[in-house]
């Protein structure tokens, strides 16, 4: 049976700070291929679109020492059973209250992040601000189990953190540790972001010309609201035209057009992004999935490419 929940999201602790880590680490899943969020690294949320599996490693100055230092002890018992567990952990994330959040991490998982204030530090680089989930099942298998969800975040798409999606699908593994607690092996869960259908960025865009051809622009066209990137007046042309104009799913970039999209939103653009094809005039629009809608995020002249 499919629980819902949702949370009141009042934050118990400061935010943490978001960034773009010049690390990356493995990986989340993208386009159906399932890897592992990997704390052992200094994570962000480039993990949500990581194309190829990663073993996770430790950090590089733990792997250096000769004798790391031992995983900090849990601070509480753990949770009767593993749904219980990933509940207590996804509901401390939707009141912001991270101190909680990081009682229920495995002990591997405080191997690599050791203290309450360093998994603040880290947060917004492994999990987008939760809004709500559904737990869709539960499997055990001895002292491991898989709890499948599906998670709501707070949508965003900006040059720090690149595009944190409204929704994904998140087994998370949970596993009965020593002391007999169950707690959220964070390191060995796998995440799949959920985007809207390819269909809709079709429909989008044949709105967003409408708009154009009104000579209307920027968010009430249906545009992202950190402006347009590549060719961006290009789109000027549309202003004034009138008659249907055709639009379909294009190819994707080449890596000289994806270049100033992906030095504002990170290699994983390429990922998440659909580019579909205008005629008369021959455009490219670049569209983004923000939340549960496509939105344009850049022009580019010349057609199919």
């Amino acid at each position: 049976m499919i629980q819902e929940r949702e949370v009141d999201t009042v934050p118990a602790v400061p935010t943490p700070v978001r960034r773009r880590s010049s690390l990356r680490g493995p990986a989340l899943v993208v386009a159906g291929a399932v890897v592992g969020l990997g704390l052992a690294y200094v994570l962000s949320l480039d993990l949500f679109s990581t194309p190829a599996p990663v073993s996770p490693d430790l950090p590089a100055a733990a792997a250096a020492s000769e004798s790391p230092e031992p995983a900090p002890a849990p601070a509480s018992p753990g949770a009767v059973d593993a749904q219980t567990a990933v509940e207590v952990f996804l509901d401390a994330e939707a009141q912001r209250d991270y101190a909680g959040s990081y009682d229920m991490l495995s002990a591997a998982d405080l191997q690599q992040v050791p203290s309450v204030a360093e998994w603040i530090a880290v947060h917004a680089d492994v999990l987008p601000p939760i809004l709500g989930y559904q737990v869709e099942q539960t499997t055990v298998d001895g002292a491991r189990a898989e709890v499948v969800t599906i998670v709501q975040f707070e949508p965003d798409l900006n040059p720090v953190v690149g595009l944190a999606p409204g929704q994904a699908q998140i087994t998370w593994t949970a596993i009965a540790e020593d002391d007999g607690g169950w707690r959220v092996a964070l390191g060995d869960s796998r995440i799949e972001p959920i985007y809207p259908p390819d269909e809709e960025a079709v429909s989008a865009v044949a709105s967003w010309v409408m708009a154009r051809q009104g000579c209307q622009s920027g968010v009430s066209a249906g545009e992202h609201d950190g402006g347009l990137l590549g060719l961006p007046s290009a789109a000027d042309a549309l202003c004034g035209t009138t008659g249907e104009v055709n639009v379909d799913l294009s190819t994707p970039l080449s890596a000289a057009d994806a270049a100033p999209f992906v030095a504002e939103f990170g290699p994983e653009f390429e990922l998440w992004s659909r580019v579909v094809a205008v005629q008369s005039p021959g455009l490219r629009v670049v569209v983004a999935p923000v939340g549960s809608e496509w939105l344009v995020i850049g022009v580019l002249g010349g057609g199919a490419p």
